[in-house]
């Protein structure tokens, strides 16, 4: 329960003035931080995961607002102090400045950061009861040695200036992003507009007139994604393999063509290019992450600007690309029909893998199942869809999960969509490719999710719009009569 201010001071003055002998780690986290985050800070129970196990050890807590990891704390010792400086005019330390000579805090920090990348939380607390060294584990652009920490360096620090921080690592402050405010570096932030939100009305009832019935099957073919099992020869005769360039019309070009923002480099995003055959650096990487078993599961992230054809791409690449892969299997859900409550998205994401499994690849494995005498339980989707990747895996298949148009929703359910796959991915040791357009990522990325992860990350260029439009009309069968 969210304490007010001087409630919260009253108890933190309490728990710091007991007289505690020397105190361990377990009895340090038992004895004051929890007293401190749960009867000063507000933070309930429930929000709180401990000894939560990763590949780089076991995190001493997790504080979540749902599935979503906001900040993880790292204890130390009651009795083992850091030798930090007197600093009365700023709290804020650059992380490979002066403090980076403290050797015990540094060590703390760098195993802090490992566990933050392993969970996708983007801050860090670094806390023996005494002292609070708060860090961005990830920075956007540049190294994360290169960010700052701010520090609250013992008993009369805390208690001289208790209001500040109360106010930023109270509840309701950290999920309204205190932390990050305090932390991020404000020039890396970039607005992003949307054409949309400059129609007057754009959300009024479009009325269409009589000649909508006769121009909608051309309309449809030659702009919307080639995605259905039938039209596998219209992908493999009609796409452009050709990206938007120079040659391409001056004012198509500026509509069509998609401008990666300009640190792309620096954020180690990879381009590829496209044959008849071939995706390039992508196949590579798709081939080559489904044959390594020391990780368990990957996450490629598929970038790319309105009208780069991310979803015709992909179907592309599983349905022809990939097609003489024998044993392939791989799950489309697409997001455009999600539900918008957040509670319900992964029943949705089961929904829509067993559907495809059912669809697509039960009848090729129905008689291993039965003659192995596995049970799928329709009662336990998740347990259900688990079963599934198990049996394709022990099959021999490449199993692949594809997140399509996230980015049709608001930025929040996109974080918790993202966070969703990485646990998927985990859960059912899988690739996943999460399709994302470039501005999404890079606006969430600077404050939410997407920037607490090391993630592989492929850019998709628009195709030449003039060939497009041409393949597709020339690749046009006509199987409607007009009547004057």
């Amino acid at each position: 329960m969210q304490n007010n201010a001087d409630n919260s001071l009253e108890q933190f003055n309490k728990i710091l003035g007991e007289k505690w002998a020397k105190l361990s780690e377990s009895d340090t986290r038992a004895k004051i931080i929890d007293p401190i985050f749960k009867d000063c800070l507000g933070w309930d129970e429930s929000d709180i995961t401990r000894e939560e196990n990763t590949d780089s050890g076991f995190i001493d807590y997790i504080f979540r607002d749902g599935i979503r990891p906001l900040f993880i704390i790292e204890a130390k010792k009651e009795g083992k102090s850091f030798e930090i400086p007197e600093e009365r005019t700023n709290r804020k330390f650059a992380l490979n400045g002066i403090i980076s000579k403290e050797k015990n805090l540094m060590i703390a920090i760098e195993q802090a950061q490992k566990y933050c990348i392993d969970k996708g939380s983007n801050i860090s607390i670094i806390s023996n009861g005494h002292q609070f060294v708060i860090f961005e584990a990830f920075k956007v652009g540049k190294p994360w040695r290169e960010g700052k920490c701010i520090i609250f360096n013992g008993i009369k620090d805390l208690q001289s200036n208790y209001h500040i921080f109360y106010n930023y690592l109270n509840k309701n402050s950290v999920l309204a992003g205190s932390l990050h405010k305090i932390l991020s570096d404000k020039t890396n932030i970039i607005n992003y507009t949307r054409a949309l939100e400059g129609i007057p009305n754009k959300d009024a009832l479009l009325t269409r007139n009589y000649l909508n019935q006769y121009i909608s099957p051309f309309t449809d073919f030659v702009f919307e994604d080639i995605i259905e099992q039938k039209q596998i020869n219209i992908l493999k005769e009609c796409y452009i393999f050709e990206k938007t360039d120079q040659e391409t019309h001056e004012g198509i070009r500026k509509i069509f063509a998609d401008l990666v923002p300009y640190y792309e480099g620096k954020d180690n995003i990879k381009s590829f290019y496209e044959t008849e055959k071939s995706a390039g650096k992508f196949e590579e990487h798709v081939r080559s992450s489904q044959e390594k078993s020391d990780i368990k599961g990957r996450l490629i992230l598929l970038l790319g600007g309105i009208g780069s054809g991310k979803t015709t791409f992909l179907h592309r690449f599983f349905n022809v690309i990939l097609d003489e892969i024998v044993k392939k299997s791989w799950f489309y859900v697409d997001f455009k029909t999600a539900p918008i409550d957040k509670d319900k998205l992964e029943d949705y994401v089961f929904d829509k893998i067993i559907k495809n499994f059912e669809s697509r690849y039960y009848e090729k494995v129905k008689f291993q199942i039965e003659k192995s005498g596995i049970n799928l339980d329709k009662n336990n989707p998740e347990k259900y869809v688990k079963s599934i990747f198990s049996i394709l895996s022990w099959l021999n298949y490449s199993n692949a999960l594809v997140f399509d148009n996230v980015d049709q929703l608001d930025e929040e359910m996109q974080e918790i969509i993202f966070l969703l796959a990485q646990n998927l991915t985990y859960k059912l040791d899988t690739l996943t490719i999460l399709a994302l357009r470039e501005e999404s990522y890079y606006r969430s990325q600077l404050t939410g999710a997407f920037g607490a992860y090391h993630l592989t990350k492929f850019h998709i260029s628009a195709p030449n719009f003039e060939k497009l439009i041409l393949s597709r009309i020339e690749g046009f069968d006509y199987p409607f009569v007009f009547v004057n």
